[in-house]
């Protein structure tokens, strides 16, 4: 799955969990920063958007690692940063299934 695919996923994602709960949907780059420029945005849309991306990229994203924060837990990310930490959790499965 290429980079661009993926960073797709996490748009359409994130624009259907705006669009359902009501809320209003900017326009979305790899500079976009959901926890901070989305309006309601909070744990739970992360793990709500975490865990239909990990269905909808059939990627398996452990418990313990939130997507939407840098790894010290001390910033928000940028789509363009989500995008690599997902990225990089496929290519070990990818490699080791030969593709």
């Amino acid at each position: 799955m290429s980079r661009s695919e993926v960073e797709r996923a996490i748009v359409e994602v994130l624009t259907e969990i705006q669009t359902m709960s009501g809320q209003p949907c900017p326009a979305f780059d790899a500079h976009t920063c959901p926890l901070r420029d989305l309006p309601q945005s909070d744990s739970q849309l992360a793990l709500l958007a975490t865990v239909e991306l990990a269905t909808r990229l059939d990627c398996e994203i452990p418990e313990d690692v939130n997507i939407f924060v840098d790894d010290k837990g001390e910033r928000p990310c940028r789509i363009g940063e989500i995008t690599e930490k997902i990225c990089a959790m496929l290519t070990p499965r990818a490699t080791n299934h030969g593709r």
